[in-house]
């Protein structure tokens, strides 16, 4: 499982999720600080402007 940790939640949440065995990001570590829920939902689910289809 991949967990995209939105910027409501701590950063540290990345950290404390691996330790269980999942796989996390937080959205600032990926250069969205700021990004709209829209943005982030597509992000999430793949459909980023830099991947072409």
């Amino acid at each position: 499982m991949n967990v995209l940790v939105d910027e409501n939640l701590t950063p540290s949440l990345v950290q404390r999720l691996a330790a269980k065995g999942v796989a996390a990001v937080h959205v600032a570590h990926i250069g969205m600080p700021g990004a709209t829920d829209p943005e982030v939902w597509t992000y999430a689910y793949g459909a980023r402007p830099d991947r072409r289809r």
